[in-house]
């Protein structure tokens, strides 16, 4: 079994695990819910619930909620309101009994990519750690497949989304890890490489359904190499990333 397959039923096995899991869900009581543009008073108001809407609870910032409607809007909604809300028992929310895992205290995630690697196919698979809804960590594994060669790299970055609350949330990459180099033996008589890289990128996260979200990305890779001149290499992919 080749390294991107196995990649590939690794990751599929895990977003069983994540697609297992329940998100909490309640109904609008009141004749109304106000929905914010972020958590706080000082955000607008940009939408109205109303009465007999079911909202599902994304995540909690204080006593503030992020929700999401049966129509996908998303917005943030004071904890005031949420007192009046029905659970699908049809007893009153008691926020104080409110499960984490169930607001999306995600700290955790995968993800799957595949893409261009300097003119290689390329597939990834990273695990990542999420600080703050501005700050994570990420590991990611590649094997990028070329006409001479086969490369593996091994990456440790770190992530930054500047506007967390958007829709597309654009973020930066800043990192460094390894490149092993695996010239086809048929075609070259060269010995296998390992160098030491750094990198740098730029992507965009857009999301689905769910836990999960679509990934656009760019990276420029510098390979520290033993020759005269080090490498610049370019990336370019595109994923599922899963929260959980």
């Amino acid at each position: 079994m080749t390294k991107p397959i196995a990649y590939i039923m690794v990751l599929l096995s895990l977003t069983q695990f994540v697609c297992a899991k329940e998100e909490q869900r309640v109904q609008v009581a009141d004749p109304y819910i106000d929905l914010h543009t972020g958590p706080g008073k000082g955000y607008p108001k940009f939408y109205v619930g109303e009465k007999g809407d079911w909202i599902v609870l994304l995540k909690r910032r204080t006593t503030w909620f992020k929700v999401r409607l049966n129509n996908d809007v998303e917005g943030w909604v004071e904890e005031d309101q949420l007192t009046a809300t029905l659970a699908p028992s049809g007893e009153r929310l008691d926020i104080k009994k409110l499960d984490a895992e169930s607001l999306a205290d995600r700290h955790w995630a995968i993800g799957i990519s595949g893409g261009d690697f300097g003119g290689a196919d390329l597939v990834s698979l990273h695990i990542a750690y999420v600080f703050t809804e501005n700050i994570s960590t990420e590991l990611t594994l590649s094997q990028a497949l070329g006409t001479f060669s086969n490369n593996y790299l091994y990456d440790l970055s770190v992530l930054h989304k500047a506007f967390p609350e958007w829709r597309v949330s654009p973020y930066f990459v800043l990192g460094g890890g390894q490149i092993n180099t695996d010239p086809d033996a048929t075609l070259v008589e060269t010995e296998d490489r390992t160098d030491d890289t750094f990198h740098v990128g730029v992507g965009l996260e857009l999301p689905m359904a769910r836990r999960f979200s679509l990934r656009l990305e760019y990276r420029n890779y510098l390979a520290l190499t033993s020759r005269d001149d080090d490498e610049e290499i370019e990336q370019w992919k595109l994923g599922l990333h899963a929260y959980f």
